[in-house]
């Protein structure tokens, strides 16, 4: 019996038989890590939602006022100490008149005091004097710098053709009326003060009773004098802290209050992520458990954090984390540190998966 030779298989053969039968395992195996991969990254849900908080300040005015100057644009940059506003005082001049009558009053008590120490008495008498006319120098001042504005309004109306150069006249009139006042009464005000300092010099210690009576009062409206001198010149808001102004909520020329807020400066760098459990809660969490983010951009990315802190009451979730509408809930507050990973900005959404904790 001959050997029967073994009857050869083409090649277009064995690879259809390769085909089916090693292929269809390959397309199965590459399909199951294709679907753990999309589960992991956009099936499974999250266990919450956390917002990238960042430190904010609200700019105020530091005092009543026009705003003469706002510098400040929404999403523009800020510096530290960089002056964002200033500020035009309300005109002090009712106070100035209530300081005048005041001193009046004095002047009335001063004359009819007893002679039983005239250079004392003079002394005092030169003080209400020298505080007059300070305080008539002020007031002179204030109608300076509100002529000086009527002026630098004037010169801007004067290219108008429908306006008549008359008002520049009398702008120019009023400010030069003006300065000559403060002149004169500055030379006054300056040769009063040398003189009391000179009688002063002279005078002992003013022992009378009359005389103590006069120099507290004195005192106190020299300080409030000075008080309102300081609040006639412009005041100067400056940002506290680095960051962007993403609120402008006056403009130039608004009259503003003591402690209303101007702007509002977001700091640029995200300082922490703070998420709300949902009652029930899946889990007890805990400082010091891991957390896993996930991004929602295009490109999902993921990063690994942990628990920093955990609120101690349930509080009403923030607006960003719900729909509008959705009824208001409440949840337990966690603050999340920043993954090293991930480049995450001030208001951005996150999801938020807790990781179990290992038993001990």
């Amino acid at each position: 019996m001959s050997n029967a030779l073994p009857i050869s298989i083409p090649i277009k053969r064995r690879l259809q038989d390769l085909r089916m039968r090693v292929v269809p395992l390959v397309m199965f195996a590459i399909t199951a890590v294709m679907a753990a991969l999309l589960w992991r990254d956009a099936v499974t849900p999250a266990m919450l939602v956390g917002e990238v908080a960042s430190m904010q300040a609200s700019v105020t005015s530091p005092g009543a006022g026009t705003i003469q100057r706002l510098s400040a644009r929404r999403l523009e940059l800020v510096k530290a100490g960089q002056v964002i506003a200033e500020l035009n005082p309300t005109d002090s001049r009712a106070s100035l008149d209530i300081l005048q009558g005041e001193l009046t009053l004095l002047r009335v008590k001063a004359t009819a005091a007893s002679a039983q120490n005239r250079m004392t008495l003079d002394i005092e008498r030169l003080h209400v004097d020298w505080m007059t006319e300070k305080v008539a120098l002020v007031l002179a001042e204030s109608k300076q710098r509100k002529a000086t504005l009527d002026l630098e309004m004037s010169r801007g109306m004067v290219n108008d053709p429908a306006q008549s150069k008359r008002f520049l006249q009398d702008a120019e009139l009023a400010k030069a009326s003006a300065d000559a006042e403060v002149k004169e009464r500055t030379g006054l005000v300056e040769a009063l003060g040398s003189r009391l300092q000179e009688l002063r010099g002279l005078a002992e210690k003013p022992s009378s009773a009359n005389s103590d009576n006069l120099s507290k009062p004195l005192q106190a409206l020299e300080n409030r004098l000075h008080e309102i001198e300081s609040n006639l010149r412009a005041l100067e808001v400056r940002a506290p802290m680095d960051g962007m102004i993403v609120s402008v909520l006056h403009h130039e020329g608004e009259n503003v209050k003591e402690g209303e807020p101007l702007v509002l400066i977001s700091a640029t760098q995200p300082k922490n992520i703070i998420g709300y459990l949902r009652q029930p809660l899946p889990l007890e969490p805990k400082v010091g458990q891991e957390v896993e983010v996930r991004t929602h951009g295009r490109l999902r990315q993921h990063g690994m954090a942990m628990i920093t802190q955990v609120g101690a009451q349930y509080e009403a979730i923030t607006n960003p984390m719900l729909h509008p509408a959705t009824t208001p809930e409440v949840g337990l507050p966690v603050q999340i540190s920043l993954p090293t990973n991930l480049k995450l900005r001030p208001g951005e959404m996150v999801s938020l998966v807790i990781k179990p904790s290992l038993p001990n």
